[in-house]
């Protein structure tokens, strides 16, 4: 501070001042000094003049006439003035004849000037002749003693006038400045960042102009600070606590900032980052090196890229996945400023990558190759084998009774064997591609293996599960294996084919007996009615495609008056040729191939949607209610009861023309689901048929927790029924236990004229089969009551 007062204006100002007063006085002194001397030295001059003049005039009388003792006593008469040293009086050789103040025998004086006394020599003379000399010493003491007095005299005034002016020049320059003094304070404040401060302005002067512009100017710079503080704190909150990890890299690839996500990702915090040479590098796992050098010639080459990954090891010692995207970064004039970087932490996802990779072909439960995995490497195998002519065989394998096990012990003991199995399986696939289909399918295919050698290690496969015991929970169970075997062949040479060829000689296995392999041999009668079978799947989806599907009806007529006439509806389908086959041809293929749920919509939807034209048209038709059938597989559809429901609402039909039938197989197979159909169907005041009843061991127990309307009997019953009395006692009872549960019958395999007397006579409400009505096209029930 004092360094700087020095150096301020106000002490320059006041130095200056003082300076240039100081040489005035000294000026003035050293005048007024040499001034006096002057005056003091002529008045000293005229005195002498005035003293050698009375000397001369007293001794030219004595030295003329050589009367020195008069000589020397009018010389000690005149030695009485002051400022006299001595006298001395010499002849005209200049010997001293008279000496006032000294010895008479020193030497002659010399005149001039010599520690304070002044020499000066005057001759005597009259009428020009020259009879001596005196030699007056005049002291000049008193001239120094009045310099000396003045001297101090004056510097005491001086010193005086000095101290006056400065304090009045200093007081004048404090007030003068003591506005600059205000602004250099505030500018200290400023300097010191307290934006807060400003300078009282008073006057009108400059400096008070100074002051007013001084204030604006920090207004605008506090404006800025806090625009700046704003955008910073915009740039913190996005680029400091951004949870990706942020970089700027100069041009030359240095870091020149990172954020301090860093830290969270790395465990290193940014300023051990900034002292790091080569950062990233210094970090990255040597395997990814090349990867991170490639990133960094392309960012400072000016491109920009995104997710390229790679791994650092953190400061723990553990690697972590990173994937890094960056930006050329340029200033407003273009210049480039190096490269900004985004890393996040990808080694969660990169896990869940390769988890996912791992389980897109992998069995979750068994850790086994999946069906995917499976086709793809069948695919492979196929193509390799016709490129070098080898052979490609496949075992399906199916387990048998494996569903007694979830039912008995839960679906744990069934996982529990099924990786129990994989185990035991894949020790017969060494050389061969294990997978799980699905379920409780296995399939093992093996390159260079023959029919002979297939079969045997099928048949190992067999004899191993016979002597295998799976036991849980303190229960033991046997579990067998059904096998299909396949070999490509030219017939048999496409994924499809071999699979579809593999599933069917497995469900041959299971159809023959189970616990066995069999052969895919597409020559054999079995597998051919198969192909047709597999053949329907295609012409169904193509029905179903294209509005090949025709709904035909067989009435169902009723043995006693009153009762509303019904038709069963039925369901054909024409060929790409327009021929009409039969259900025998696809109904079977449809089940095994779970289509039914499709044919059941499509003809739940023509029937409602023909009965709404019907009436909507006012058309006459002699039936009330139509029976239809519903799948097994349409009742384990949840959603199918109210497919139905939206239906009847859709085309405004009345439900109670409806009639649906259900199977006891099916129903019991899908109890739960059933109830619920049943219960929905009632709700929407439809009629319920239980179908085929008396096929199944338990149709009486199910008959009362079954809510429905109708019992269609089994035609095994009905069938011979003129000729069997037993199938006749089965029927006559049904009948009896429909009308305890206040239910109507229907007697089907009516086929002649004595089966339908004998159903009458036992009491049977509606009687269907050839002997009453020949099924035909649905249409024609309208045309039939328009020919009548």
């Amino acid at each position: 501070m004092r360094g700087y007062w020095l150096g301020s204006i106000r002490a320059r100002l006041l130095l200056g001042v003082c300076a240039v007063c100081v040489v005035v006085f000294s000026v003035s002194i050293y005048n007024g000094a040499r001034l006096i001397n002057e005056n003091m030295t002529k008045e000293f001059e005229s005195r002498i003049r005035a003293l050698a003049s009375a000397y001369h005039t007293a001794a030219i009388v004595p030295m003329v006439t050589r009367d020195y003792a008069t000589l020397r006593d009018t010389l000690e008469a005149l030695n009485e003035a002051k400022h006299i040293d001595y006298i001395v009086a010499t002849d005209e050789s200049k010997r001293a004849v008279v000496a006032i103040g000294r010895e008479l025998s020193d030497p002659t004086p010399q005149v001039g000037a010599s520690n304070g006394t002044l020499i000066e020599s005057f001759p005597i003379e009259l009428e020009g002749q020259t009879y001596g000399y005196l030699f007056i010493a005049f002291s000049t003491s008193f001239i120094a003693e009045a310099r000396k007095d003045m001297l101090e005299q004056n510097a005491v005034i001086g010193a005086t006038g000095l101290i006056l002016m400065l304090g009045l020049i200093g007081a004048l320059v404090i007030y003068l400045t003591r506005g600059l003094s205000r602004l250099v304070f505030a500018g200290h404040k400023v300097g010191e960042g307290d934006f807060e401060t400003r300078v009282a302005v008073s006057g009108s002067d400059e400096i008070a102009e100074l002051a007013h512009t001084f204030n604006s100017m920090v207004d605008k710079v506090q404006s800025y600070i806090r625009a700046i503080k704003n955008k910073e704190q915009r740039f913190r909150a996005i680029a400091d606590y951004t949870y990706a990890w942020e970089n700027w890299f100069g041009v030359d690839g240095q870091l020149k900032w990172v954020n301090p996500a860093v830290e969270r990702i790395t465990g290193y915090t940014p300023s051990e980052c900034m002292r790091m040479d080569d950062f990233p590098l210094s970090i990255t796992h040597p395997r990814d090196t090349m990867t991170v050098k490639r990133q960094r010639q392309q960012a400072q080459s000016g491109q920009s890229g995104q997710d390229v990954e790679f791994r650092i090891r953190n400061k723990r010692g553990q690697d972590v996945w990173v994937a890094v995207s960056w930006q050329p970064i340029f200033a407003e004039d273009g210049k480039n400023l190096g490269y900004r970087s985004s890393i996040r932490d990808v080694t969660v996802q990169r896990t869940a990558t390769e988890e996912l990779i791992y389980q897109a072909d992998h069995d979750s439960l068994t850790g086994l190759n999946n069906r995917r995995a499976f086709e793809r490497q069948l695919k492979t195998t196929l193509e390799w084998a016709k490129n070098d002519k080898r052979s490609v065989a496949v075992l399906y394998l199916d387990l048998d009774q494996f569903k007694v096990i979830n039912d008995a012990s839960g679906h744990i003991a069934g996982d529990q064997l099924l990786i129990n199995l994989a185990k035991v399986f894949a020790a017969h696939a060494s050389y061969g591609f294990f997978a799980r289909m699905g379920g409780d399918e296995f399939a093992i295919l093996f390159r260079d293996l023959d029919y002979a050698e297939a079969m045997r290690r099928a048949n190992v496969i067999i004899d191993e599960m016979r002597n295998y015991a799976f036991v849980f929970g303190g229960r033991s169970f046997k579990v067998g294996v059904s096998i299909g075997v396949v070999i490509a062949s030219q017939k048999v040479d496409s994924l499809t084919k071999i699979l579809i060829a593999a599933d069917t000689a497995c469900y041959a296995a299971k159809e023959r007996g189970r616990n066995q392999a069999v052969f895919y041999d597409e020559n054999d009668e079995y597998f051919k009615i198969r192909n047709e079978e597999f053949s329907s799947v295609t012409n169904i989806n193509t029905a179903l495609a294209q509005g090949r599907f025709a709904l035909y009806f067989q009435r169902v007529e009723p043995m006693l008056d009153g009762e509303p006439k019904h038709a069963e509806i039925l369901i054909r389908l024409r060929d790409a040729n327009g021929v009409i086959q039969s259900p025998e041809r696809f109904i079977s293929a449809a089940e095994r191939f779970n289509l039914m749920p499709y044919i059941d919509r499509w003809v739940i939807d023509g029937v409602c949607r023909q009965i709404a034209e019907w009436d909507k048209n006012n058309t006459i038709y002699d039936v009330y209610r139509f029976a239809i059938n519903v799948s097994g597989a349409s009742l384990s559809e949840k959603d199918f009861p109210e497919y139905v429901a939206q239906r009847i609402k859709k085309y405004g039909i009345n439900p109670d023309r409806l009639v649906f039938e259900i199977t006891e197989s099916c129903a019991v197979a899908q109890l739960n689901l059933a109830q619920t159909f049943i219960d929905r169907m009632h709700l929407s005041n439809a009629f319920l048929a239980l179908d085929d009843f008396g096929a199944g061991l338990s149709s009486f127990a199910y008959l009362k927790q079954f809510k429905v309307d109708y019992l269609k009997i089994d035609g095994r019953f009905v069938k011979n029924i003129d000729k069997d009395k037993y199938d006749r006692a089965v029927v006559e009872s049904m009948i009896q236990l429909a009308g305890a549960y206040g239910l109507k019958t229907v007697a089907e395999f009516v086929c002649n004229k004595e089966i339908y007397e004998v159903v009458r006579d036992l009491g049977v409400n509606y009687a269907q089969g050839y002997a009453c009505h020949v099924p035909e096209p649905l249409i024609n029930l309208a045309n039939a009551v328009k020919g009548d």
